[in-house]
């Protein structure tokens, strides 16, 4: 080959390699315009985006904010729920830029250690606008990112994302589809719909919403987002189908807020579910109490509390009063049936007007503001100390030694209470055995406490009126039927020994009240007070106005003094958790640690309870003790945690009205398929503990 000819072809090859070249190098350098570098961080990678080669010619350019994420880590949505911040642009040194609006895609709500939030996990890209000064000119991107990334800690990061594109038409770049498909998740903005009815009212010191999405469209909802000004943050809602049938109602909670301070403005709702995610603004309507659709419906509601009340004649805590309840029967033997009807009307007047009092000091806490519940009189010392003095007084009575002079004739009222004849004596006893009966939850009448306590004063005192007529009952039916005391056994000697046995029960009493006050104000208090009604019981023993009945009197009083400190010792031993015989390993309850301890793949099993509630005392005996329940928890590793109410506390008062509650015993078990906890009824049985551990 000729040398010409060589140079020629070296020539021709080298110049197509060069053409090859540009032609590469202008490729990778338009693809390269449409993207930054990643921003890779210890808990992040950040980079920003563009839908276009080339700054194109209108107003604004599509962009997107590209993240990536570790497992469990996160960025947030414009409303980051209790904590956390959405992304935020600095423009300061870019000044090809007018704004940036930001768009954010369907979000998720998290859960951690109790603080709820919404945002998105392992990868998202949030659409922007990148509005230009100038849509004929090149456009040079120079912003700087702050955001935050969260797992069980934060960390605030700072980025600077710099982009130059050039002039020229538009022209779809290679990222255009990614920042289309996380739009396409964005919610659709439509008009409020005319099947939207929002109602907002104060419940405690919480707001709480309702929206009714009365439409087939919104049959698929599981997820809703509500933002307010004066709201901060509105907790998972609670999704129902619509009593109409079509369409949803969904009831949410915002915690430690005021609707008196709303400001009038619309709060904006994201709806999602059934694959579609819908937007729209709407004005709450404020009311005074939830409609009837917010909940079982108040005749269903007052069908529980009178079968609650009535039951309540049957549980632990009434068994004291079945002495009173029983000499008053007796006592009637031979009287006018007319007096007999009326004076056992008297008694069921005492229990209704007793719970009246009941709703009224009760609706009067809520309204103040302060924590309510079913049995919080149990906690005040000074209460327990009056229910004491007049147990030892009943008792003394019982025993047939009533002669203590006492200031203003006080011995004989208590007297007259104890075995009197009069309508007024019958009252004060029904009066009081409602009282004694309150520390305990009987099935269907912790419903009936709960819906009656978050509705308005007046199903208070509907519902607390109805739960005293199912605790009359008893009463009631032997004021129809008076004839029924004629089939009772004669009275006789037999009688005095009855009610000295009976007597016995309301000593009992005392002495479990005076434990519950050694909890409350410790040994010194309950000491002092024990040796009050011990001298009051005793008195006429020492006066030397018992003659034979004080060998009795004085073997009662010993046992009152013994067994109390056995009590108390015991009830000590159960508040620090290293209780006899109890395999289960107790922590303090700390409702904050249940989301964790649930992401770790733990059970967890709540117990609600308090030294004056009998019914607890009776799950824990007849339940949890059980050697099957207790090597369940060991096998299964369940993390227990037990929450002690016997003196206020706003943390369990809290809890208790986040689950609907206002009463104990509560038990709830969680785990990673349960999260949000599954609740036990009041009467705990095994299959009931097992079932909820099985789910």
């Amino acid at each position: 080959m000729r040398r010409s000819d060589l140079k020629s072809q070296i020539w021709r090859f080298v110049s197509a390699f060069a053409v090859l070249l540009t032609i590469s190098f202008a490729i990778a350098t338009g693809a390269r315009a449409a993207e930054t570098e990643w921003q890779d961080f210890d808990h992040s990678s950040v980079r920003l985006i563009t839908a276009s080669d080339t700054a194109g010619d209108g107003s604004f350019v599509r962009a997107g904010l590209h993240f990536k994420l570790p497992d469990n880590w996160k960025v947030y949505w414009r409303t980051a729920g209790e904590a956390g911040f959405p992304p935020s642009f600095d423009i300061e040194n870019a000044p090809d830029i007018d704004r940036i609006a930001i768009e954010y895609p369907a979000p998720v709500r998290f859960n951690i250690l109790g603080i709820e939030s919404a945002g998105y996990k392992n990868e998202v890209v949030y659409p922007l606008k990148i509005f230009r000064k100038d849509p004929a000119a090149p456009l040079k991107i120079n912003v700087a990112v702050n955001y935050l990334v969260c797992d069980e800690i934060c960390v605030p990061n700072l980025v600077d994302l710099k982009l130059d594109l050039p002039a020229g038409r538009n022209a779809p770049s290679s990222q255009a589809h990614l920042i289309n498909q996380y739009a396409g998740k964005s919610p659709v903005a439509v008009e409020q719909s005319p099947a939207a009815t929002v109602l907002l009212w104060q419940d405690g010191k919480d707001g709480v919403l309702q929206v009714s999405l009365a439409s087939p469209q919104f049959d698929g909802t599981n997820e809703l987002f509500v933002e307010g000004k004066d709201f901060p943050w509105f907790w998972k809602p609670d999704i129902r189908p619509s009593a109409t049938g079509a369409g949803v109602t969904v009831v949410a909670r915002a915690p430690d807020t005021q609707v008196a301070d709303f400001d009038a403005k619309p709060f904006t709702f994201t709806v999602l579910g059934g694959g579609q995610a819908l937007q729209f603004s709407s004005m709450p309507e404020i009311v005074g109490a939830p409609p009837a659709e917010a909940g079982v419906s108040l005749v269903v509601i007052l069908g529980f509390a009178f079968i609650g009340g009535f039951i309540l004649n049957f549980m632990p805590c009434v068994l004291p009063v079945l002495s009173m309840k029983l000499m008053t029967v007796l006592s009637h033997q031979g009287e006018e049936r007319s007096v007999t009807r009326l004076n056992f009307l008297a008694s069921a007047a005492g229990v209704i007007a007793a719970f009246l009092v009941l709703a009224a000091g009760l609706a009067g806490l809520k309204a103040a503001g302060a924590s309510i519940g079913w049995g919080i009189q149990f906690q005040q010392p000074v209460f327990l100390v009056f229910m004491s003095l007049v147990l030892v007084l009943f008792a003394a009575n019982m025993f047939g030694f009533f002669e203590i002079v006492l200031p203003s004739g006080l011995a004989t009222r208590f007297s007259s209470i104890g075995h009197g004849s009069s309508p007024g004596s019958h009252f004060a006893t029904g009066a009081f055995a409602t009282l004694l009966a309150t520390p305990c939850s009987a099935p269907f009448l912790g419903t009936a406490v709960s819906f009656a306590l978050s509705r308005t004063t007046a199903d208070i005192f509907l519902v607390f009126a109805v739960l005293g007529i199912g605790l009359a009952l008893p009463y009631l039916l032997i004021a129809a039927f008076p004839g029924i005391v004629r089939y009772l056994p004669k009275p006789g000697n037999w009688m005095n020994w009855l009610r000295r046995i009976l007597s016995l029960a309301l000593l009992a009493t005392a002495i479990w009240l005076m434990s519950i006050l050694w909890a409350q104000t410790g040994a010194l208090v309950a000491g002092v007070v024990l040796a009050a009604l011990i001298l009051l019981f005793a008195l006429p023993a020492f006066s030397g106005r018992l003659k034979g009945a004080s060998v009795p009197a004085i073997i009662a009083i010993a046992a009152l003094a013994l067994i109390f400190t056995g009590f108390a010792e015991r009830s000590s031993l159960a508040r620090s958790g290293n209780e006899i015989d109890d395999r289960i390993v107790w922590q303090k309850f700390d409702p904050t640690l249940i989301a964790g301890l649930v992401a770790d793949n733990k059970i967890v099993f709540v117990d609600i309870t308090a030294d004056w509630c009998l019914t607890c005392i009776f799950n824990k005996r007849s339940v949890l003790s059980r050697e099957e329940i207790q090597a369940l928890f060991e096998r299964q590793d369940v993390v227990a945690m037990k929450g002690d109410w016997t003196n206020p506390d706003p943390v369990i008062s809290a809890y208790l009205a986040e689950n609907g509650r206002y009463g104990i015993p509560f038990n709830a078990v969680y785990s990673p398929k349960t999260p949000k906890g599954t609740a036990l009824p009041e009467l705990l049985t095994v299959k009931a503990v097992k079932s909820a551990m099985a789910r």
